[in-house]
C-alpha cells in the first residue's frame, strides 16, 4: 500500500506534511494530508507514523546558498539530520527543508 492510494480518503482537508515510513519497509517519504486524521488514516493502515520537526526556509537558488546555511548551523554545533530542496532550475527562490537536533536554537541561528 503506497500513501497515494490513501489519499482519497482525506477529501478536501488543509494538508501538512506527514512523514511516515512504511512497516517492514526501510524507505521514508513524505506524504500530505490532514494532521492527526491522516495519521490515524495511516496507523490503522499498518503504517508506522512519525511526527518530526523540521524547518523550512526560502532562500535564494544560487550556488553557495545551502553551504551558507551548513556553515551557521555548523558553528552553532547544530547537527543536520537531513536536508532536500525544490526549486524549479530559472526560479530566484527555492524551498529548502531540513530537519536538525535542535530546531529552535537552529531557528535563532539563522534568524540572527
Amino acid at each position: 500500500m503506497t500513501h497515494r492510494s490513501l489519499c482519497p480518503s482525506c477529501g478536501q482537508e488543509s494538508l501538512e506534511t506527514v512523514e511516515m515510513m512504511q512497516a517492514g519497509n526501510p524507505h521514508t517519504s513524505d506524504a500530505f494530508l490532514p494532521g492527526r486524521r491522516a495519521m490515524l488514516l495511516f496507523e490503522e493502515h499498518g503504517t508506522l507514523v512519525v511526527e518530526t520537526e523540521v524547518l523550512m526556509l526560502q532562500g535564494s537558488n544560487k550556488p553557495g546558498s545551502l553551504a551558507r546555511i551548513c556553515h551557521r548551523l555548523a558553528e552553532a554545533r547544530i547537527n543536520i539530520d537531513y536536508c532536500y530542496c525544490a526549486t524549479l532550475p530559472d526560479a530566484r527562490n527555492g524551498l529548502l527543508i531540513l530537519r536538525v537536533n535542535q530546531p529552535r536554537k537552529a531557528m535563532k541561528k539563522l534568524n540572527s
